[in-house]
């Protein structure tokens, strides 16, 4: 995962970083060490892809569930024409999402298959 961050292949969105630190405690040191821009910022336009996404396929919008983060990722996903690894819960909200979008089921990847 490191060198594919290094590389540019996979960029991280600025929005998960406390969980990418909580979730891979082990290649934290590693992650910050990184040269260059490892973040991606989300344009206001795909912000706003993500909460139409929301309002047509989630909760409401005050402590919705999937969380926002999750629409945003795959709203960012979508803007930028590729895949969306995640884990744990986000990954199984991101799919849900996806699914509801008509993204296909291979565009969403579990982050331990990258």
């Amino acid at each position: 995962m490191i060198d594919a961050i290094e590389s540019g292949e996979m960029v991280v969105m600025r929005s998960v970083q406390s969980e990418l630190a909580a979730a891979y405690p082990e290649i934290w040191p590693d992650f910050v060490a990184i040269k260059g821009k490892k973040y991606r910022d989300t344009p206001m336009a795909v912000y706003d892809a993500a909460g139409q996404l929301q309002g047509t396929h989630g909760t409401s919008l005050l402590g919705g569930i999937p969380d926002f983060a999750h629409f945003e990722a795959v709203a960012l996903a979508r803007s930028m024409k590729c895949r969306l690894v995640s884990a744990g819960k986000g990954l199984a909200h991101c799919k849900s999402i996806a699914s509801k979008c008509g993204i296909p089921d291979g565009e969403v990847a579990n982050i331990n298959a990258v």
